[in-house]
């Protein structure tokens, strides 16, 4: 793994992240979680990539087969360090808006007060136990399950040299009878370590800007 340090210490970002660009591959099954109609199954590919300047990008393409037949959208967001602007785009209408967020943009992560990447509690009866470690497109892993109500689970896999980004996890939710009514698996499909194309932070040719950010869920600019 010296070889892995040496380059991620060749591209890091002024807080000390490693750049990086990830692609995984989210599948999700759900049967009756929230309801009689909650039925389908969903697929999504999401791709993130952080430079040495502190911008951030993420890309998802999203589809869902249910009750209200196929579905198809993609989204895409950036921060860009350089200007400090935030940047959402909509591909279906190649337009986008963007705006400064009132704090500093960093991507969300375990927490890193050790290399051990034990994830952070989501409730204060949550507590996550080790798996141990796993290879994972050549990165090294660190384990961790917490148990859910029913028999339920959660089980991630966090890459310390990474920044502690998870590459793995398994989520199954179950109700009083056990059966299982949410399942969603999280797979690497590429990881890159070293700065991304920068092609990820910039708004693509042919995007006009929206004059009215509520059509992307904000309130107007002041």
């Amino acid at each position: 793994m010296i070889w892995v340090a040496s380059l991620l210490l060749a591209c890091a970002t002024p807080q000390g992240l490693p750049c990086y660009t990830i692609t995984v591959k989210r599948e999700q099954v759900v049967l009756f979680y929230s309801g009689p109609g909650d039925l389908g199954k969903y697929e999504a590919t999401e791709t993130r990539a952080q430079g040495a300047d502190g911008s951030f990008a993420v890309v998802s393409s999203f589809s869902s087969v249910g009750f209200q037949g196929q579905v198809r959208r993609e989204q895409r967001e950036f921060y860009d360090a350089q200007s400090g602007y935030r940047y959402w785009l909509a591909p279906s209408t190649k337009t986008w808006v963007r705006f400064k967020p009132h704090i500093p943009v960093f991507p969300l992560r375990p927490s890193r007060s050790d290399n051990n990447c034990r994830p952070l509690a989501m409730t204060r009866d949550e507590s996550y136990s080790s798996t141990g470690t796993q290879q994972i497109q050549g990165w090294q892993t660190k384990g961790w399950r917490s148990a859910m109500p029913n028999g339920g689970s959660i089980e991630v896999w966090n890459a310390p040299g990474l920044d502690c980004t998870t590459l793995r996890s398994r989520t199954i939710h179950r109700n009083a009878l056990r059966f299982p009514e949410l399942t969603e698996t999280v797979e690497p499909v590429k990881v890159e370590s070293g700065e991304p194309d920068r092609s990820w932070f910039v708004v693509p040719e042919g995007y006009k800007e929206d004059d009215d950010p509520r059509h992307f869920g904000f309130g107007r600019r002041r």
